[in-house]
């Protein structure tokens, strides 16, 4: 087959056909580990093994065709392993699920350096490792019959290109099968003499197996695909060569066949196969779906950040519209304005559910690695651990699925290391040997809610607190008067850790800081559930899309902010004589409940707070089990805003989340409220002290 390089191509449509490869490769290695995993345990092993066989089949092709040989020299190899398995030779365990598990991962990275020019694994050490493994396990290489009736019609997108190029020169395709002569007694010799006289014919699309493939030797036949412009019977005449090629059968291919070559290739069968197509746990991974398109996610950005400056647009017209009516009362256009206004509003509505659901994808997108996180970091720390999602459907806004993946990993890694106990303690406590980790995916109101939660030994408040006296993060008086709530939020800082010893999964006091960093860069919020002896949950939350948000807009002191209306739990009017002061700090008593009440002109430094009004307006919001109160001096109103992200330049404090501009020009600044609510206890103590 010619390499990418010999073809007529301009440097874009190279790169575009190697970037196909590329996104279609990285998806089948994923199948690729998931079915690996399922091999431990699985009634279906058979099955399985023959789904892991085609993945590894249909690299090895798309690879060579992209001209990456040692690529394919390793799932050559890898299918060696497979068939070992598949003849008995080689019992299937854990270590065979540990060596598939690295050829992927060797795959992995051989892709991603092609892709990005970094330095490649050394494919020859791995095949090395496959090697030793099969001759440790006395399973010698039995060469298999590979049938040319492997179907032809399974393109890759190189392929594809070269037969409409043939086609469009005029040239007829013909299916050929070349039996070698008995008389040949070095096939893949007689293979290359092939590949050297066929081109008088005319040029070969596909090859099965390919003319420089190392299975020659174990095979009775070549197929080929070639385009010519000669007659069949010449071509057939031509294909014979006395001493390399004995029986010789050659087809026009008729137009129907065509067609199905000029669609996205089915998997091709193996050796052994009885036909029947993709089995539906990969077709998804090796075939576009039908009616649908790639496209880059820059591109739905750009998408998105449009809509926004419309909703900006919107706005403006509002405002605009809303002065003309307040100007000219009578005016009889107002009413024909309005109703075009209208219409742009509900055309503009319509476009940005649309598109928002284009930036949506499946939170399985994460959640399927965690899989393989979660054997190898149990395998790691010598425990017993099975891993259970539910809600993997649920889909999240695209800049989530980008960077959420870290947070939990540290969250499961955390989870497998403090809290699972060992197979003799959990035995010992009753529990079943093997511990359970469940990642949970749902919607909630405006938010997207993510729950990691384990059956492990829980988080233990006190020694919680004695560490943190330990490390010099609070003082004994501090100590006596801190609650166990508060006492479990000190793994979240920067340094904690509870671990004795230091090893590869945790134990530095990097992780759960990094965690909570991330999920309020989201503008989210984490917060911990745990009991002693039954586990922990982790509970994180993030606003359901991270680009446009409905708002409360209100002032304080001379600022226009504004708060998530998800965040917003009600809004209330109190007489300035209701607030009572507790411990120093202001609270209202509302339905037996007793809540912090913060004031943002003191919290953000805005000016003082003007305590001698009658009256307050005090808008009640929540990050989840957390309610504080905020004091404002106006309600605005609601608006759907555009969120733009600020400089650290411009805004000093993470309790601004973000601006947005309004119709009329003006900018509000959007707040985070886990920052106030976190900012707003320290404040409130000292407030409390100088009173």
């Amino acid at each position: 087959m010619e390499d990418l390089s010999q073809l007529q191509l301009n440097e874009e449509d190279i790169k575009s056909l190697k970037e196909t490869f590329y996104q279609q490769a990285v998806e089948l290695i994923e199948s690729l580990v998931q079915e690996t995993l399922s091999l431990e345990g699985s009634k279906d092993i058979g099955s399985k093994l023959k789904t892991i066989k085609r993945i590894f089949h249909t690299l090895k092709g798309d690879s060579a065709s992209i001209g990456l040989k040692e690529l394919a020299r390793l799932t050559h190899r890898a299918e060696d392993l497979i068939q070992a398995v598949e003849n008995k030779s080689v019992d299937m365990d854990s270590d065979v699920t540990d060596l598939l598990l690295r050829i992927a991962d060797c795959m992995s990275g051989v892709i991603d350096a092609s892709r990005t020019g970094k330095e490649a694994p050394v494919i020859p050490v791995i095949i090395g490792v496959i090697d030793d493994f099969l001759k440790a396990r006395g399973a010698e290489q039995s060469p298999t019959l590979v049938s040319a009736q492997q179907p032809l019609h399974s393109l890759s997108e190189y392929e594809r290109l070269l037969l409409s190029d043939s086609r469009s020169r005029g040239k007829v395709i013909y299916e050929c099968r070349l039996s070698f002569s008995k008389d040949c007694r070095m096939k893949s010799a007689g293979a290359m003499i092939i590949s050297q006289h066929i081109p008088c014919i005319g040029d070969i699309i596909k090859a099965a197996p390919p003319l420089d493939s190392k299975e020659m030797e174990s095979v009775d036949a070549i197929g080929l695909l070639i385009a010519s412009k000669m007659s069949m019977e010449d071509v057939k005449n031509l294909c014979h060569i006395p001493g390399v090629v004995g029986d010789t059968i050659v087809e026009k291919m008729r137009e129907d066949e065509l067609a199905v070559v000029g669609t996205p290739p089915p998997v091709p069968l193996l050796e052994g196969d009885k036909g029947g197509g993709v089995p539906s746990e990969v077709a998804a991974a090796i075939t576009s779906p039908t009616g649908t398109i790639r496209v880059e996610s820059e591109k739905v950005d750009q998408i998105m950040d449009l809509v926004g400056e419309l909703i900006v647009g919107r706005s403006m017209i509002a405002q605009l519209l809303s002065e003309f009516e307040e100007r000219f009362p009578r005016e009889e256009m107002a009413g024909r304005f309005a109703y075009a206004n209208s219409f742009i509003e509900r055309s503009l509505s319509d476009l940005q559910r649309n598109v928002m659901k284009v930036r949506m994808l499946p939170i399985d997108r994460v959640f399927k690695r965690f899989p393989r996180v979660v054997r190898d970091l149990a395998k790691a720390s010598n425990k017993d651990s099975r891993l259970v999602i539910h809600g993997e459907d649920t889909e999240v806004d695209k800049g989530l699925v980008d960077v959420i993946g870290e947070p939990l990993i540290h969250i499961v890694r955390n989870a497998i290391d403090h809290g699972i106990e060992t197979v003799e303690e959990r035995e010992a406590a009753g529990k079943n040997r093997q511990g359970t980790i469940v990642l949970e995916a749902y919607h909630q109101g405006n938010d997207i809610v993510i729950e990691v939660s384990d059956d492990g030994r829980g988080i233990d408040p006190q020694r919680i607190k004695a560490k943190a006296l330990e490390k010099g993060f609070i003082s004994q008086d501090e100590l006596e008067t801190i609650d166990d709530r508060a006492a479990i939020d000190f793994i979240f800082l920067p340094g904690f850790s509870t671990a004795k010893v230091i090893n590869e999964v945790s134990g530095r006091g990097v992780g759960m800081d990094v965690v909570k960093a991330a999920v309020e860069g989201l503008r989210g919020s984490v917060n911990i559930r745990t009991e002693a002896g039954r586990g922990t949950t982790f509970v994180l939350r993030f606003p359901l899309t991270l680009a446009i948000i409905k708002a409360i807009l209100f002032s304080a002191g001379e600022r226009l902010l504004a708060i998530p209306l998800g965040s917003v739990k009600e809004i209330t009017r109190v007489f300035t004589k209701d607030v009572e002061f507790v411990a120093g700090r202001e609270v209202l008593r509302m339905r037996e409940r007793v809540i912090p009440l913060v004031r943002l002109e003191e919290t953000m430094n805005l000016g003082n707070a003007d305590r001698k009004r009658n009256k307050l307006f005090v808008i009640i919001v929540s990050n989840g089990d957390r309610d504080i109160g905020i004091a404002v001096n106006k309600l605005v109103g609601e608006e759907e805003l555009f969120i733009k992200a600020i400089n650290d330049r411009w805004v000093s404090t993470n309790i601004v989340g973000g601006a947005s501009i309004l119709g009329d020009g003006k900018v509000v600044l959007i707040l985070n409220v886990d920052a106030i609510i976190k900012k707003a206890g320290a404040i409130r103590q000292a407030i409390g002290e100088r009173q």
